[in-house]
């Protein structure tokens, strides 16, 4: 892409405005030709459209002060799901960009978050708003595979961010097993090369399987082909993949890492302290030896509708109308 484009598009029935902008360009760049884009599109939205009684972004700062420009008096609801609110890069971000998030979070009417953890950090990070707890809608697949009985098949999904996700354990948790398992990870990132060259140097490549970046239905269907889901994160403020599983009916291995812990249920899954290798050795081989033993109709039954688009739709509905009602 070599230059700023604008797309009017139809998306799930809902006339939607794409902006598309080239990631390399400069600062100067953006904030000549992004904003000029961005003004043009929100001029054609309100001759369109007329002045908004609400508005939902995503994200503080950047989303919420372009919304704030253009609507100022304008009731607004932020969803903020940012990893780096609970593992350090707020931390180390400029004194005057802290106090810009926060800004945006205090104008707004309600600012939702998908589990207590994040809310709690924020909260400790000085945010003065009004910081409300709604989970993630999860997409669920009533696809369902016949799985190998000769082996336990592991499945993680997560971007190469080792860091976070600490999929290097998750490797050498699963070096020191002797039982059979295919262990295979979806996903992409700076860390894949050296995730793999660990692989080899754990003797692993027979075993394990780097399948890429693959699309949302493709990872639906991975699941329903997995006995469990294996999630080592250090950080997550929900965690999307866990509830999808857990959707599916699939149990999973969690660690308590911000998000997880505040739904997976015994009859569900098995969660573990993060950087435990002994904790992760133990739930691995549980996992083996108990894996049928969790009933995956019992476990879609519960999860499938905890997280719905029902369910979800008429929190954010209340949360809409308690906005307007108090502007």
């Amino acid at each position: 892409m070599e230059k700023t484009e604008v797309e009017q598009i139809e998306v799930e029935g809902l006339p939607t405005t794409r902006i598309s902008y080239p990631k390399e360009k400069s600062i100067f760049y953006k904030l000549c030709y992004l904003n000029s884009a961005i003004s043009k599109s929100i001029a054609g939205l309100k001759k369109n459209f007329g002045q908004p009684d609400l508005i939902h972004t995503h994200l503080l700062a950047q989303p919420s002060l372009i919304a704030r420009k253009h609507f100022p008096k304008t009731p607004m609801i932020v969803s903020e799901h940012w990893t780096g609110f609970v593992n350090g890069y707020f931390e180390q971000l400029p004194g005057f960009k802290r106090n810009i998030f926060r800004k945006s979070a205090s104008r707004a009417a309600a600012v939702t978050v998908p589990s207590v953890g994040l809310k709690e950090a924020m909260a400790g990070h000085g945010f003065n708003a009004n910081l409300q707890i709604v989970a993630n809608v999860i997409e669920t697949s009533s696809t369902e595979a016949s799985l190998p009985q000769d082996r336990l098949e592991i499945l993680t999904v997560a971007d190469m961010h080792d860091h976070n996700k600490n999929i290097s354990g998750s490797l050498e948790a699963l070096a020191s097993v002797d039982w059979p398992f295919r262990f295979r990870i979806i996903g992409d990132g700076e860390d894949l090369a050296t995730l793999k060259l660990k692989a080899t140097k754990l003797k692993l490549d027979s075993h394990v399987v780097f399948e890429g970046r693959k699309s949302n239905p493709e990872v639906l269907e991975a699941l329903s082909s997995c006995h469990c889901l294996l999630v080592n994160s250090r950080y997550e403020t929900f965690s999307m993949v866990t509830a999808e599983a857990l959707a599916a009916g699939v149990p999973v291995i969690a660690t308590r890492c911000g998000g997880p812990e505040t739904f997976v249920i015994p009859e569900a899954g098995i969660l573990i302290e993060k950087d435990n290798p002994k904790q992760l050795q133990d739930a691995l081989n549980q996992m083996n030896s108990s894996w049928m033993t969790f009933d995956k109709t019992a476990i879609r039954k519960t999860f499938s509708t905890k997280f719905s688009r029902e369910k979800i739709g008429q929190r954010f509905l209340e949360l809409y109308q308690e906005a307007l009602i108090n502007d």
